[in-house]
This record gives C-alpha cells, sequence and structure tokens, in this order.
C-alpha cells in the first residue's frame, strides 16, 4: 500500500504528481493526481517508519519521521500539523474497521460450520434404518446360502481325504479298519460340528446299516462315509427328507457330494 501525501489548499499540481494534469502550477483539481490518492490509501501502522521513501514519476522523496507524510520542496507538514493528525486517525480507522470486518468473518464462520454440523432428524434416523434393514434382509440369504456352499466343499474335500487314507489302510492290512480311529481321524467332525459317520460293510449285519438309494440298494459295497450336513440328522436311504442335505459317498469312492445330487 503506498503512503502519500494528503493534498492542501495550497498544493499546485506538478507534472511529477500527475501527467496528465492540465497545467502546471494550477491547482490540482485530478484523482489521477498522487497526492489524492493517499485520501483513498491511507498508510498503514507499518509502513509509518523514517528510513521509507516515496517514489512518484521519477522523484524519490523521503517520509516525515513519525507521520508517513511524504516531504516536498514547497511543502513540508509540522509534525503536529492537521495533515500528520489526520494520517494517524485515518489509520487507527483502517485499523478498526479491519478488526471487525475479521470479527465478522470468524462469526459467520462458526455459523456456517454449525450447520454443517447439525444432527438427523428422527425422520431421517427412521428411513435410515428401515433401508438398512432391507438390505440385510435381501443380502442374509444369500450370504447363507454361500456359506453352506463352503462347507459342503469342505465336507468333500474331507471325505475324500479320509477315503484315500481308507485305501492305503486297506493296502497294508488287507482289511478296512472298524472305526476311524484306525486311521488317526477319530472324533473328526465336519464343518456344522457333526461327527462323520463310517461303517465297515464287511463287518455289518445285513443290509439295514448300510446307506441306499431309491431302489433301496446299497450305494457302496467297502464301506460307508459320510456326513449328516446342515441338519444333522440322518437316516439310511438317501431319498428321506432328513438325509437330502447328507455330504455321502457312493460307488465305492466315484462319487463324494450331496445325497441330492445324487438321488435328485
Amino acid at each position: 500500500m503506498r503512503d502519500l501525501a494528503l493534498p492542501t489548499a495550497s498544493h499546485r499540481c506538478r507534472k511529477a504528481d500527475a501527467p496528465k494534469c492540465p497545467g502546471r502550477g494550477q491547482p490540482c483539481t485530478r484523482r489521477s493526481c498522487s497526492r489524492h490518492l493517499w485520501a483513498v490509501f491511507p498508510p498503514s501502522a507499518d509502513a509509518i517508519h523514517s528510513e521509507r521513501r516515496l517514489r512518484v514519476g521519477n522523484v524519490t522523496r523521503p517520509l516525515e519521521p513519525g507521520t508517513g507524510i511524504a516531504v516536498w520542496d514547497d511543502q513540508k507538514p509540522e509534525p503536529n500539523s492537521g495533515a500528520a493528525d489526520r494520517a494517524g486517525q485515518r489509520s487507527a480507522s483502517h485499523a478498526m474497521t479491519m478488526g471487525n470486518l475479521a470479527t465478522i468473518r470468524n462469526q459467520v464462520g462458526a455459523i456456517a460450520f454449525a450447520r454443517g454440523r447439525r444432527g438427523f432428524t428422527i425422520l431421517e434416523l427412521i428411513v435410515g434404518i428401515a433401508i438398512i434393514a432391507v438390505l440385510a434382509v435381501l443380502a442374509y440369504p444369500s450370504y447363507g446360502n454361500h456359506r453352506d456352499r463352503i462347507r459342503v466343499a469342505q465336507a468333500v474335500i474331507d471325505i475324500k481325504d479320509m477315503d484315500v487314507k481308507l485305501q492305503h489302510y486297506f493296502v497294508d492290512y488287507r482289511e478296512f479298519p472298524k472305526d476311524l480311529s484306525g486311521i488317526g481321524k477319530g472324533g473328526f467332525r465336519d464343518p456344522w460340528g457333526n461327527p462323520y459317520y463310517y461303517t465297515n460293510l464287511d463287518d455289518a449285519k445285513g443290509k439295514g446299516a448300510s446307506r441306499k438309494n431309491k431302489n433301496l440298494t446299497p450305494i457302496n459295497s467297502d464301506f460307508d462315509l459320510y456326513s449328516s450336513g446342515k441338519d444333522g440328522a440322518t437316516v439310511s436311504p438317501l431319498t428321506a427328507k432328513t438325509s437330502r442335505d447328507d455330504i455321502v459317498r457312493a460307488n465305492n469312492g466315484r462319487f463324494v457330494g450331496l445325497a441330492s445330487d445324487y438321488e435328485p
């Protein structure tokens, strides 16, 4: 911000002040004159320094110490003159105005911040909860089915692994073990927390203990190995309602999967 001299009644415009003024030495009435600009842009408190100098056109003028007013050859106001007093008053007024603007700006910002942080209404909360509930109802069955498929796949892997170990046991001992403890799987449980069922058909009495298809024909001739599935309940026929979710070994190990897939 420039610090320029306050025009007085005796001021006459010079070319150095305003090159476009109509004549040299005439009373200045143009706002383009540098001395008129002082009233529009008063000096700040930081700008009032004795070592500062003012450049107007090609002329450099020193500032009067303590006033911020340029010293001219034909005009040098006293430190206690009216021009110096008006300069101090304008600086103080300018500082107060800027302080008031800063206070108003802070208050407006606080109001906007408070409006931005307003809470939700009861209606908005009810609508939000209803939307979340609907999405949960729609998503839960899909999630449950996906989780069951993963467990069925794990049960199939477990049965195939035990089948391989039972075959190795038969190769070593020329017979199948009486229970799963013979291959180190005694008490082994399926993904639903139920024990795996194993029946050595060579030791079983009659055909009542074996798993059967829809024709009541045993599905294996060596041993039965299966999981009771999600419901934890099972009966011998694969077509029974409680056996539809069983994971069974059939055809002497050539099929391992859901009973509902083996007997559609």
